[in-house]
C-alpha cells in the first residue's frame, strides 16, 4: 500500500527545494537544488503510478465483490421448505410474488454452484431440469407390470 505520509513528505521536499533555489545566485547550487527538486517529483509520480495501480485493483475487487453480494441476493427471495414426500426445496415466498414473477420452486443443490434453476412442479414431483435433483409431492399410483386391467366391459 502506498505511504500517504511519505508522499506528501516528498511533495513538501520538492517545495522546499524549490523555495530554496530561487534565492540562489550560485549556479552550481541553483543546478543541485533543481537536480534535489527533479529527484523529489520523481519519487512523487511513481509513488502516485503505484497508488494508481493499486486503486485499480481495490476497483476491481469492490466490482467483483458486489457482483457476487449481487447474486446471492436474489437468493434470499426464496424460502426452503420440505416437500411432502421428503427432501427440500427453495419456494419464493409470497410476498415476492408479482405478475411478472408467479410462484415457483428452485432447486437447492443448484443454487448452491450458483445457479436459479426453476424446478419442474407435475402432480407426483418437483423435478430440476438442470440437474438430476427431485424431491416427491405424493406416492404414485401402482403399475401392473404385464397385466391390463379390465374394468369388465367389453
Amino acid at each position: 500500500m502506498v505511504d500517504f505520509v511519505a508522499l506528501t513528505g516528498s511533495i513538501k521536499t520538492a517545495f522546499d527545494l524549490a523555495r530554496s533555489a530561487k534565492d540562489v545566485n550560485d549556479q552550481a547550487r541553483a543546478n543541485a537544488a533543481v537536480i534535489g527538486i527533479m529527484e523529489q517529483l520523481m519519487d512523487v509520480q511513481s509513488q502516485l503510478s503505484a497508488t494508481q495501480v493499486e486503486y485499480q485493483t481495490l476497483l476491481e475487487e469492490v466490482s467483483r465483490l458486489k457482483g457476487a453480494l449481487d447474486d446471492k441476493k436474489r437468493f434470499d427471495a426464496y424460502r426452503l421448505v420440505r416437500a411432502p414426500m421428503g427432501g427440500y426445496i427453495l419456494t419464493l415466498k409470497e410476498e415476492c410474488v408479482t405478475e411478472d414473477c408467479p410462484p415457483h420452486s428452485i432447486c437447492p443443490r443448484c443454487k448452491e454452484d450458483g445457479r436459479l434453476s426453476v424446478m419442474t412442479d407435475t402432480d407426483y414431483r418437483f423435478y430440476c431440469p438442470a440437474c438430476p435433483f427431485a424431491a416427491g409431492k405424493k406416492p404414485r399410483p401402482p403399475r401392473f407390470k404385464g397385466r391390463v386391467v379390465h374394468s369388465g366391459f367389453t
